[in-house]
């Protein structure tokens, strides 16, 4: 029987579209495609990206879309920029990309990260909940909605409800060991998705985003995409996704 091989794909608010392009690298490098031992677990934003790569949503499509919403809402000139208003984008976008269907819960290639809203999660000790099984569209939307619950930013509520619990962003002080999608599976059978190693976004000076929530151009949304294939394209190089041969 073969290893299963998990990749993990972090939060990084508008730098979905930087993890999206590796994505799309490793589609074309063969990596995923026919790769049944793949599985994809994802917080934040790297929960968007992992849903919407698991069902064959393409970087262009998603891209194209949350141009037009975004468009449609007046963001670019919103003076608050993504403040209060990206949680009803980010839900109308799910809403419009993920396709229908009763195929959501299988098969187990899929597992997003939620935390679970506790004093203890505010003061260092956060709940990690994982789901993999979905009861349906709606739910798996929900279940994206609250991985990427940044607190009140998003749509000015503290806390998300998903099947009668509370939680907020996925990625709140997660760590590597919480990417596991099995609590048995090995350490090193994760391989981590990264933009913080890429220095060609820290050379991107005004153009791009200061931070993981700003409120960037059309234009770099489309080059944070470049971004991350060529960044996955040298990682694979450096034999950075070994891990995940077939």
């Amino acid at each position: 029987m073969s290893t299963p091989k998990t990749l993990a794909i972090p939060g990084g608010g508008i730098y979905f579209y930087h993890l999206y392009g590796q994505l799309d690298y490793l589609r074309e490098a063969g990596y995923t495609d026919g790769n049944p031992d793949l599985r994809l677990v994802g917080a934040s934003a790297g929960s968007l990206a992992a849903t919407l790569f698991t069902y064959g949503v393409s970087s262009e499509v998603a891209t194209n879309c949350a141009i037009r919403l975004s468009d449609e809402a007046d963001l670019w000139n919103n003076p608050l920029g993504l403040a209060f208003v990206w949680g009803q984008i980010i839900e109308e976008w799910l809403e419009e990309l993920i396709p229908s269907g009763d195929f959501y819960s299988d098969p187990d290639s899929l597992c997003l990260l939620l935390s679970e809203t506790s004093f203890s999660s505010l003061t260092g000790n956060s709940e990690r909940r994982k789901v993999s099984k979905f009861r349906g569209r709606e739910d798996l939307i929900n279940a994206n909605m609250c991985s990427v619950h940044i607190p009140i930013f998003l749509d000015k509520r503290l806390t998300r409800d998903f099947r009668g619990e509370r939680f907020i962003d996925g990625s709140f002080r997660s760590r590597l060991t919480d990417y596991k999608f099995m609590p048995e599976d090995p350490l090193e059978g994760v391989v981590m998705l990264d933009y913080d190693g890429d220095e060609r976004l820290k050379e991107k000076g005004g153009e791009g985003a200061d931070t993981f929530v700003s409120l960037i151009s059309k234009d770099y949304v489309w080059k944070m995409i470049e971004l991350g294939y060529t960044h996955a394209r040298r990682r694979d190089g450096e034999g950075k996704f070994k891990g995940l041969m077939k």
